[in-house]
């Protein structure tokens, strides 16, 4: 399932979106079809209808000269040749696995109609020795970044309503507390403590 274009950064797009659709269980590869041309020039649908393809994708992906990346796609329904999305993407090159999960959401809406969250990031803590480590990853488990490595306990990671700040319950002033973190910067402040917020704190850290 080839999208057109460089070869290294077409790869990740291919994989990533291939993946993900893979991964829902929703979206069977061997039932879809992926041109091996770009979205500019429509396949064959009928003849990929007769193997058994209920959709095709196809796209490119364009290197621009200030170092960004053009993405482009197209979903083709083949029963009646409609196109359901044609879209065009432009991201930074580090951020391209993340615009194929995106990408991914819409191609699984386009197919299924039901939402997916490809591109939604997910924040988990791991033990690792000693150390206790809160990370971000993307939902396929890619790209995992660490936010937090500390000797104490740490659990209860939510999001903010942006996903642009985490907060997390921590023993590292030696008593249960929420912290709140900016990803962005890694700046942090103790929330004020509640009776509510005190007993899952302890709970969870217990």
């Amino acid at each position: 399932m080839p999208f057109a274009g460089d070869s290294q950064i077409a790869a990740t797009v291919t994989r990533a979106i291939g993946r993900n659709l893979e991964r829902s269980g929703r979206v069977p590869l061997t039932a879809h079809a992926v041109s091996a041309g770009d979205e500019r020039s429509t396949p064959d649908l009928p003849a990929l209808a007769a193997r058994g393809a209920a959709h095709v994708l196809a796209g490119s992906v364009t290197p621009l000269p200030d170092g960004r990346v053009d993405i482009r796609y197209r979903l083709w329904r083949t029963r009646d040749g409609q196109v359901l999305i044609g879209l065009s993407k432009v991201a930074q090159l580090a951020d391209v696995r993340l615009t194929a999960n995106r990408m991914s959401d819409e191609i699984h809406l386009g197919i299924t109609g039901v939402a997916s969250q490809f591109a939604q990031r997910v924040a988990k803590v791991v033990v690792l020795g000693t150390s206790h480590v809160l990370t971000i990853s993307d939902g396929d488990g890619s790209n995992t970044q660490q936010a937090l490595r500390s000797p104490k306990p740490v659990g209860l990671p939510l999001w903010s309503a942006n996903r642009s700040q985490l907060m997390y319950a921590s023993l590292e002033s030696g008593s249960p507390a929420f912290y709140l973190q900016e990803l962005s910067s890694g700046q942090r402040r103790v929330l004020p403590q509640s009776p509510a917020l005190a007993e899952a704190c302890q709970k969870e850290l217990r």
